[in-house]
C-alpha cells in the first residue's frame, strides 16, 4: 500500500486539472513519530520526510497541514516545506543554486587540493559567509553546481588580484583561468515555519516556477535541476529539550496543471 492517498484527482477549475494528495500517515516510518486516529506527534527534534514527488516545473504546488503543540508539552519552531532532488537523487542545498549575481570571474592562479587562499580576476561583488563554485557558467546553466566549498573569511583587493580567504580547504585542485562564482548559504525550500500554538492552525502555502539568480529568493521557487520534490517538515528544530512534542494533521499537496 503506498504511503500516500489520492483523494481528488482532475478536478476542472477555470480550465487547469488538479490533484490533491493526502499523506497517508499511518506509513511514517520514524521513531519519533507516533500515530493516534488521525493525529501524529513527533517527540524532539528531527525530520518528518513524506513521499517524493515528480516535479513537474509547469505546475503549482500547494502544501497543506494542520499543526499545534501537544496537550501539557514544550515545542519549538518547525519549518515545512520540500526537500529538491535532482535526476541522481542527489539534495540539493541552498548553496548549490544561490548564486552571487556579477559574481562571476576567473582564477588567476591554480588552486591545488589543501589550499584556503584563491585569487581571481574581480571579487567586488564578493562578500563574507559565502561558498566558492568552480566550472561555472555565465547563464547559470552549471546550476545546482555541486563544486561549491566555503566559507569565505575575507575578501581583499591586491595588485590586480583579489585575494579570497575561505574558512576550509578546497579537496581538489582547478586550473588558472577556471570560470568561479560565490554562491550563498541558507537552508532549504521552505513554506512557511512557525512556533505551533495551543490549538489547530492550518498552514496553506503554494509554490511555482523555477529560481533563476536576480529572480528574487531561492525559498519562492522550486530550484533548477529539480526532479522530484520531498515534502519535509523540520520538527522542533534548533530544540535541545528531547521532550518537546509537536503535532500534525491533514497533510496534502494539492497540484494544479
Amino acid at each position: 500500500m503506498k504511503i500516500l492517498t489520492l483523494i481528488a484527482a482532475c478536478a476542472l477549475t477555470l480550465g487547469l486539472s488538479a490533484e490533491t494528495i493526502k499523506f497517508d500517515l499511518t506509513k511514517i516510518k520514524d521513531k519519533k513519530a507516533t500515530l493516534e486516529g488521525d493525529v501524529l506527534t513527533y517527540k524532539g527534534g528531527g525530520i518528518l520526510q513524506l513521499p517524493s514527488i515528480k516535479f513537474d516545473p509547469a505546475a503549482k504546488y500547494t502544501l497543506s497541514m494542520e499543526v499545534k503543540k501537544a496537550d501539557n508539552a514544550k515545542t519549538a519552531r518547525f519549518y515545512a516545506g520540500f526537500f529538491c532532488h535532482d535526476n541522481k537523487n542527489r539534495r540539493m542545498g541552498y548553496f548549490n543554486v544561490d548564486a552571487v549575481v556579477k559574481s562571476d570571474t576567473v582564477l588567476t592562479a591554480a588552486v591545488k587540493a589543501g589550499d584556503k587562499i584563491i585569487k581571481i580576476k574581480d571579487g567586488s561583488a564578493w562578500k563574507k559567509f559565502g561558498f566558492v563554485a568552480f566550472n561555472t557558467k555565465a547563464d547559470y546553466s552549471d546550476l545546482p553546481n555541486y563544486a561549491a566549498f566555503g566559507s569565505v573569511n575575507n575578501v581583499k583587493k591586491e595588485g590586480n588580484d583579489w585575494v579570497i580567504t575561505l574558512s576550509r580547504p578546497i579537496p581538489k585542485a582547478y586550473p588558472a583561468g577556471t570560470a568561479v562564482r560565490e554562491q550563498m548559504p541558507g537552508g532549504y525550500l521552505y513554506t512557511y515555519y512557525d512556533i505551533p500554538a495551543k490549538t489547530w492552525k492550518k498552514y496553506t502555502r503554494t509554490i511555482s516556477g523555477v529560481f533563476s539568480p536576480g529572480k528574487g529568493r531561492p525559498d519562492k521557487y522550486f530550484w533548477p535541476g529539480t526532479a522530484t520534490i520531498q515534502p519535509m517538515v523540520l520538527v522542533n528544530w534548533s530544540s535541545a529539550d528531547p521532550e518537546t512534542k509537536t503535532q500534525f494533521r491533514n497533510i496534502t499537496l494539492t497540484i494544479e496543471k
